[in-house]
């Protein structure tokens, strides 16, 4: 079993990481210290190759939280890589956005691992021509804020990344924070639902994206597809759950059990 670990929610502490158990967490062992990487540096999400355990991708989150102010993210989020079982980690690249990078989701396509997603919330200004910059200030605008969600794939097992988001467009609408996820349907590596403040999804690998009314109210936290049925899927958000048979078109939402919010589906 393996646990990301974010750190206390005001402050700084050493605990901050990703553990691991092999003993039905009897014991928990650190296989990633990300406390030398920065203060407010912890580990945010994981994912698996399905059927070798020793490989692992991590995601580090750059953030800082005050009970007065909150910094969307930094230089150290960024995600990692294991081939050892944490032994030693590998800092991937290859097209991944750098710089000022707030909350990162990570998913492995089951039926072929070399398959991956990110969404990634760019907290980067879009970059501007000096003719545009000086447009703007002699017309008085407000320079453009963030770049917004983005998506990337691989198909190399993490060495290179391709964007499969458009520009321009922040996949996911407003940064979702500490619960962005990115969900890759296990039957079709070109069915990808992103959880967000509003979810979003493509059913052509990125080429289109459209925002998808998954949910009834509030944020979308988790989203668990049958891997036997993908138009089986169970959704957890701000105001419960929800359960469709026929791949989101019909949602049935249990309202006889008293339920709070909903972060984790499986």
């Amino acid at each position: 079993i393996y646990v990301a670990t974010l750190g206390h929610l005001y402050s700084e502490n050493p605990e901050r990481g990703l553990y691991k158990t092999t003993n039905g967490g009897k014991k928990w062992i650190k296989v990633m210290d990300v406390v030398a990487q920065g203060k407010n540096i912890g580990v945010v999400d994981i994912a698996m190759h399905p059927s070798n355990p020793e490989i692992i991708y991590a995601a580090t989150y750059d953030k800082e939280r005050k009970p007065w102010t909150f910094n969307l993210g930094g230089p150290g989020s960024a995600v990692y890589k294991t081939t050892d079982g944490g032994r030693s980690w590998t800092k991937l690249g290859g097209g991944l956005p750098t710089g000022m990078i707030g909350r990162i989701g990570i998913d492995v396509y089951r039926k072929n691992p070399n398959i991956l997603y990110v969404t990634v919330e760019n907290a980067n200004k879009p970059k501007v021509s000096d003719e545009e910059r000086e447009k703007e200030l002699h017309e008085g605008k407000s320079s453009q804020g963030m770049i917004g969600g983005e998506v990337y794939r691989s198909d190399d097992a993490g060495k290179t990344w391709k964007k499969v988001s458009p520009d321009g467009k922040s996949i996911g609408g407003a940064p979702a924070y500490y619960y962005g996820q990115i969900i890759i349907d296990p039957n079709d590596d070109k069915v990808v639902h992103v959880l967000s403040a509003a979810s979003w999804g493509t059913t052509d690998g990125g080429k289109t994206w459209k925002r998808r009314p998954l949910g009834f109210g509030g944020d979308d936290h988790a989203l668990w597809i049958n891997p036997d049925n993908s138009n089986h899927m169970i959704l957890g958000y701000d105001h419960g759950m929800g359960i469709t048979y026929d791949g989101g078109k019909n949602w049935y939402h249990p309202d006889f059990m008293p339920l709070a919010q909903f972060y984790a589906v499986g």
